[in-house]
C-alpha cells in the first residue's frame, strides 16, 4: 500500500513537474523576443 502510494505520488509530482516547465516555457518563449532571461 504504501510502496503503490509512494510510486503514485512520485509520478504525479513528475507530471505536475513537467506540466508546470511547459506552462513557464509557453510564458517564457513569447518573452524571449523583447526580454532575455538566463
Amino acid at each position: 500500500m504504501l510502496a503503490a502510494g509512494g510510486t503514485n505520488r512520485l509520478k504525479w509530482n513528475i507530471a505536475v513537474s513537467k506540466t508546470m516547465r511547459n506552462v513557464v516555457a509557453g510564458y517564457i518563449q513569447p518573452l524571449s523576443g523583447s526580454r532575455t532571461l538566463c
